[in-house]
């Protein structure tokens, strides 16, 4: 009895460390917030956004400003002047501009198409891998809860052997039975005790495995909520036939939507490469100037060192024909924003542009984009089939298991009044310890019976109605 009393505070200990009770619903809460999948598919949701904000923006103008300083050493023109000198000369051009695009043989249009048909599908990829997610984890914790009732079923069946050895040590000492049948009584409980040592192992393993579906860092006091009736489950789906759930879910179901999706990105493909066909207009716009820090000229005077110079001969006499010799006279140069603006210069236009021929290459992209297009079609009319089979081999999976369920439960009522009559005949000596053991096995199986069918029952429901899901 110590012995006893020594496992069973063993297990209650064990089981006192898990004080996290998850429900289904936390679990599933906290996978959407934390699986790592599930992340990186959400930031392909976030770039496509991305991508088709800049498909939008394309039809703005491009502006662009620049300006580039300079400096020059040795024998340069002096740009005053007009004379080569040595000379150091700062200089300064600064640049605007600006060009927009008028029609790109609607390819901008049709680019912003194809870009808003790339956000949706990422969308749908994502609410399409919650929902594999949701799946995943639903039939791990379904399976620890599963293991959680076997273990239960598991411990009272070993009580119950302990019971069953101390009646029976009772009646061995009172002369009713043979010491035989006291040593099969313990055989059979420490069979039950190895049998709850594995229940035990079977339901750390599923623990774990649900753990890691979680991503969970920590798991020593990870523990589910173990209340079956804690599980919810619409039942109310097996009220409808297959056919009529096909069709009210299946233009919501994310996997139906994604070749829906396809399909029209294809398309809107097609039409952007069909967009290579037309001229492109362009409209552009410049805007220049410049600064010197050289002198700049502001008069005329005569040269002192040489006021008049020889420009011709007389006829007759041939004098020299004298005129003055100006120079020019240079003042400091003008400001920065003044010789920007008497220096400015402005251009634009407009620029087309006619795709003559380009070696077919416009028309071979054509014909593939048309070819992935009724490729992308046949995919949508599989995917319907696929999903019709889906939800008609769920539904009649579940209908099935509730079957299953109920007439595992009828098996397990029966036994259990079977394996009471048994322990009474018993305790009056009209049955041995061995038949007694038969029916005790009759009784265990159909306990566990009915536990994998009320589980397999839960499951398939769960599916359909995850199937099912929408997630709008």
């Amino acid at each position: 009895m110590r012995f006893r009393f020594l496992i069973i505070l063993l297990f209650f200990s064990l089981t006192g460390l898990a004080q996290t009770r998850w429900s289904l619903e936390k679990c599933l809460n906290y996978a959407r917030e934390n699986n790592l999948s599930l992340k990186q598919a959400e930031l392909d949701v976030k770039l496509a956004e991305i991508d088709y904000k800049n498909a939008k923006e394309q039809v703005l103008p491009a502006i662009n400003a620049g300006s580039s300083a300079y400096w020059n050493y040795g024998l340069t023109q002096n740009l005053t002047t007009g004379i080569l000198e040595n000379q150091t000369v700062f200089g300064n051009t600064v640049r605007l501009n600006a060009d927009m695009p008028l029609f790109q043989g609607f390819g901008l249009h049709f680019n912003k198409q194809l870009a808003q048909s790339n956000s949706w599908l990422s969308k749908y990829r994502f609410r399409n891998k919650q929902k594999e997610i949701e799946i995943n984890i639903t039939n791990a914790y379904l399976q620890v809860l599963m293991s959680h009732e076997a273990l239960r079923a598991a411990e009272s069946q070993w009580e119950a052997g302990l019971a069953q050895v101390k009646k029976m040590k009772e009646l061995v000492s009172s002369g009713v039975r043979p010491q035989s049948d006291l040593k099969d009584m313990e055989a059979q409980a420490a069979q039950d005790y190895f049998n709850w040592i594995r229940t035990k192992n079977d339901l750390n393993l599923s623990l774990m495995h649900l753990a890691r579906l979680l991503e969970l860092d920590e798991v020593k006091n990870f523990d589910i909520d173990t209340d079956p009736d804690h599980f919810p489950v619409n039942e109310a789906l097996l009220l409808k036939n297959a056919e009529l759930l096909f069709e009210e879910h299946i233009t919501k179901m994310p996997e139906y939507l994604i070749s829906v999706s396809q399909k029209n990105l294809l398309k809107k493909q097609l039409k952007f490469t069909k967009s290579a066909y037309y001229p492109s207009v362009s409209f552009f716009l410049s805007w220049n100037s410049r600064y010197m820090n050289r002198e700049k000229i502001i008069g005329m005077e005569l040269d002192p060192d040489q006021p008049y110079r020889v420009i011709g001969m007389t006829e007759t006499t041939h004098e020299n024909v004298l005129a003055p010799n100006f120079r020019p006279v240079t003042g400091p140069p003008d400001p920065y924003f003044t010789q920007l603006k008497n220096f400015s210069g402005t251009a634009f236009g407009f620029s087309i542009n006619f795709p003559l021929f380009n070696r077919f290459q416009v028309r071979r992209r054509v014909q593939k984009a048309e070819i992935e297009v009724e490729k992308a079609d046949m995919r949508i009319r599989q995917q319907v089939k696929e999903l019709r089979h889906r939800i008609y081999q769920l539904h009649a999976d579940a209908t099935n298991a509730r079957e299953k369920e109920r007439a595992a439960l009828k098996s397990k009522e029966a036994a259990e009044i079977a394996y009471r009559y048994a322990q009474e005949k018993l305790k009056a000596g009209l049955i041995s310890p061995y038949e007694l053991e038969n029916i005790k096995s009759r009784k265990i199986q159909a306990e566990t019976n009915y536990i994998n069918a009320k589980y397999e029952y839960l499951l398939k429901l769960k599916l359909l109605e995850l199937t099912l899901k929408s997630y709008e």
